[in-house]
């Protein structure tokens, strides 16, 4: 008797055993899903069945952190990132899980606690250009713009091709008033990826406000000829028109952007910097009322937009990697 339930529960195991497979395998296709809900509904199945490594669970969380980041839910992401680092099972994977989190930090409007996770990074690999960027880019929201220089510097010293170190160095440089280093950088970062059409929209913002606006808008087409509707190549045509005078196309093309603009997207200047446009312009059509609208919900979104020194000169906001 004992030997048949032996042989019992071995037929069992071999019936059973395929279909657990079978579920880990689709959890985890749907944890490295594009989709973020997707990927979190899998992520999740992953970590609660139990059944990996933990060098395994760390991706998972990862992964996972990912999702919570592009959903815009920034302080989930964090805690996510938090238990990739804890099983991180080597420094080089680590560096990768601690850039997340800084990133996650940044657009969290956690700058200090950013630095230090870069601090973090850089300490395990000296060496990583990509450290150093992302550090400038944290020193760059939090308004130092001469220490995110500083990164960039170093970034380009280690990595001389990299461009979107050049492009946020471009950024700090305009955000400071030095317009033509900006600009000059942005040239570089062109040249070394011209398929970016990031790059050609931030040269557009920093020549519109020097006064060099068939260029600018040269760039700006060009921005949108390869990302069209692009909220953010929309935004800096319509600054571009609304330096010009030209206050109805600038109020079409805000109104394009901000009817464009994805409620989750990290970088609450934007839209705020074009409300803030809008009612410069409206003002100039005699619509009072919408410009003082306009005024007050940039300002509750992001109060320091009346500071932005791209109404007397500079602008910009950070490139990715």
């Amino acid at each position: 008797m004992t030997r048949l339930y032996v042989i019992v529960l071995l037929a069992m195991t071999a019936l059973i055993t395929p279909a657990w497979a079978q579920s880990r395998k689709e959890n985890w296709k749907h944890c490295r899903d594009t989709n973020p809900e997707i990927q979190v509904v899998g992520c999740t199945a992953v970590i609660q069945s139990g059944n990996d490594k933990p060098r395994n669970l760390a991706t998972a969380y990862d992964n996972r952190g990912n999702a919570h980041f592009a959903k815009g839910e920034y302080d989930a992401a964090i805690a996510d990132y938090n238990q990739a680092i804890r099983l991180a099972p080597v420094f080089a994977r680590s560096l990768i899980f601690l850039s997340h989190r800084g990133i996650a930090y940044v657009n969290n409007g956690e700058y200090d606690n950013a630095i230090e996770d870069y601090n973090a990074a850089i300490r395990l690999r000296p060496y990583t250009a990509e450290a150093f960027s992302d550090r400038g880019i944290a020193y760059g929201a939090k308004g130092e713009n001469d220490a995110a220089i500083a990164d960039y510097n170093q970034a380009i010293r280690l990595r001389p091709d990299f461009a979107y170190a050049f492009g946020n160095r471009g950024v700090a440089y305009v955000n400071k008033g030095e317009y033509e280093r900006g600009i000059e950088d942005y040239n570089w970062a062109i040249h070394l990826k011209p398929d970016y059409y990031a790059f050609f929209q931030a040269r557009c913002i920093a020549r519109a406000i020097i006064g060099q606006f068939d260029q600018a808008l040269s760039d700006c087409n060009h921005a949108l000829s390869m990302s069209p509707n692009d909220t953010g190549a929309l935004g800096a045509r319509g600054f571009t028109y609304l330096k010009m005078g030209k206050y109805d196309v600038a109020i079409a093309d805000y109104d394009a952007a901000l009817g464009n603009w994805n409620k989750l997207n990290p970088i609450k200047m934007w839209p705020a910097t074009w409300l803030y446009g809008r009612s410069l312009a409206k003002e100039k059509v005699g619509d009072s009322a919408g410009a003082t609208a306009d005024i007050a919900a940039a300002k509750e979104m992001e109060p320091k937009v009346v500071t932005w020194p791209g109404w007397s000169g500079g602008a910009g906001s950070p490139q990715t990697q």
